[in-house]
């Protein structure tokens, strides 16, 4: 005889049985790029520490313009007339070919 057992009560799991096979796993790279997929949107979609990151901000951006507003009497030494870099400098540091603006010409050195 045959004997009907009662299903799984909430919170239990019910045996599986030995011959079922494991469900197949997607390959490893897949994975990855879900889980990136996956963090990328939790960081662009949700607001993490709004008002702290703005905090920040507003106090990055007042340095950088307190550093700035105390650069400015030696604006000329770093980039005007004065100033130890030059053009010649650029060219032989840089390694990129230059123009000639004024009468068109090509310089590859």
């Amino acid at each position: 005889m045959m004997s009907i057992s009662a299903p799984a009560t909430p919170g239990t799991l019910d045996p599986i049985p030995a011959s079922a096979e494991p469900p197949s796993q997607p390959p490893v790279h897949a994975r990855i790029r879900r889980e990136a997929a996956r963090r990328y949107l939790l960081l662009t979609n949700t607001a993490i520490a709004a008002r702290g990151t703005a905090a920040l901000r507003i106090g990055y951006g007042s340095l950088w313009v307190l550093f700035l507003l105390r650069e400015w009497p030696e604006r000329d030494v770093a980039w005007g007339p004065s100033s130890p870099w030059t053009a010649a400098l650029d060219r032989q540091y840089s390694g990129w070919p230059t123009s000639n603006a004024v009468n068109g010409t090509y310089n590859s050195t």
